[in-house]
């Protein structure tokens, strides 16, 4: 059944379409109890945004605004090799890059990004995370990154997170039970190899996606080949 075939107001039939689906167990029972209590799902709704909108926001628009100002400014100034470092689904050399990017500075999503495209308008849109604006993009000495890199990819639990992610993008806790490991442990080799640039991360609804960036790793090996050649 389609979704243009699923009839939203027959219960039965919506249920039977939830069942049938692809999605997790909890998944599926999140969408249940959205659909089937929606009254109290709204009343809860609107309770939250009410509460989170005059006991935080409303306190501190003020400041976000200002920093949505200042990001948009830096937004501006940013040269095409900054701005395709935060396009990370298309560092790729092989991946076709859009017409169009559309960056939008968000405080909320702090040192992540939400991204979207648009195929009829052949148009990327990106929620930046403030914070990513403000990380420094300084050049670092060429060998002593190098020697990060050889650290980074000669420890054994950041190379079995650098394999498994290089067969599948994960989040964090879905990693941590792949891996055997706790979440603070691949929280702390993940926020490494991601200073590194090694992986990359990127918000996807509610959780926040780790993949390699092949690029890095061959750009590792290269330095590394460099280092050991005589001037």
């Amino acid at each position: 059944m389609s979704t243009k075939e699923l009839n939203f107001n027959d219960p039965n039939n919506v249920f039977i379409y939830i069942e049938n689906s692809i999605l997790s167990s909890s998944e599926k029972h999140k969408l249940l109890y959205l659909y089937f209590l929606k009254d109290k799902t709204k009343e809860s709704l609107v309770t939250l945004l009410t509460d989170t909108y005059e006991k935080y926001f409303k306190r501190i628009s003020s400041y976000i605004s200002l920093i949505h100002k200042d990001s948009k400014e830096r937004i501006c100034n940013l040269n095409k090799n900054e701005i395709l470092f935060l396009l990370g689904n298309f560092q790729n050399p092989n991946c076709n890059k859009p017409s169009k990017v559309i960056l939008i500075p968000s405080y909320f999503y702090y040192k992540s990004s939400l991204f979207s495209y648009d195929h009829e308008k052949d148009t990327a849109i990106y929620l930046i995370g403030t914070e990513r604006l403000n990380e420094k993009r300084e050049i670092v000495d060429v060998e002593e990154n190098t020697l990060n890199m050889i650290k980074a990819i000669s420890d054994r639990t950041k190379l079995k997170i650098i394999k498994t992610l290089y067969q599948n993008p994960s989040y964090g806790f879905e990693l941590a039970k792949k891996l055997n490991l706790s979440s603070p442990t691949i929280s702390h080799h993940l926020s490494k190899l991601e200073q590194l640039k090694i992986v990359s991360s990127s918000r996807h609804e509610n959780k926040v996606y780790y993949n390699v960036n092949p690029d890095e790793l061959q750009k590792a090996a290269e330095l590394m080949s460099k280092m050991f050649k005589p001037d």
